[in-house]
């Protein structure tokens, strides 16, 4: 097993040299053309040949951009380790929504009890923590299908879309209710911004609690 590992560890440190070699030779070639290259095909090759030489050197740039795609979203990270990491990362989503909404379910349980007492701010934080906790359900069922191809792209766009902000969409009950527009949240912000919700929540039914006690 240890063999095994330090021999996989050895291919992905020569697959990461290998790219970073690779993407030094296709700017050294990009640099070359754009300094000298282009007076000297345009003086000494047909114009279909420098067409010829202008579309390799697109390959090229092509080629380079997403070797520094791949280096800044996945570094040197084998397919199955980014795999295994983003589906570890899915799981914990989706155990914190399931958390939350039982939460959630229980807290809307209460503030049923106490309907005419509870004040508008508590029913919208628990309102928003809902559209927010659905919304990186979402999120995770949209990673989730990424991760089911094989296509090792999808693996990038997967491991982007974890780090975007969560965007929460205004449904038509929503728009209906006139709930609020939410700000974007950054990945960091999710759990916590959820729980924020809820403990306002909390903190409501407990002042009811008191007020009526």
């Amino acid at each position: 097993m240890n063999a095994q590992n330090n021999q996989n560890e050895f291919v992905n440190e020569e697959s990461g040299k290998g790219t970073v070699l690779a993407m030094l030779i296709c700017i050294g070639a990009i640099t070359a053309y754009l300094k000298v290259g282009q007076i000297w095909i345009e003086a000494n090759l047909p114009e279909f040949y420098g067409g010829l030489v202008v579309q390799m050197l697109a390959v090229i740039t092509v080629f380079t951009l997403g070797c520094a795609l791949h280096m800044l979203f996945i570094g040197d990270k084998s397919g199955r380790e980014l795999k295994k990491d983003l589906k570890k990362q899915i799981s914990e989503l989706y155990h914190f929504v399931s958390d939350v909404e039982k939460r959630i379910s229980d807290l809307e349980s209460t503030t049923m009890t106490h309907a005419g007492a509870i004040r508008p701010n508590g029913i919208t934080s628990l309102t928003t923590a809902r559209r927010i906790a659905r919304a990186i359900a979402r999120r995770a069922d949209d990673v989730s299908t990424l991760l089911t191809s094989r296509n090792k792209y999808n693996l990038i766009d997967a491991h982007e879309l974890l780090s975007k902000p969560l965007r929460v969409t205004e449904n038509a009950m929503d728009a209906l209710i006139g709930a609020d527009p939410i700000p974007a949240l950054e990945p960091e912000e999710w759990f916590q911004t959820v729980e924020a919700l809820c403990d306002q929540t909390d903190e409501e039914i407990e002042r009811v609690a008191v007020a009526a006690a």
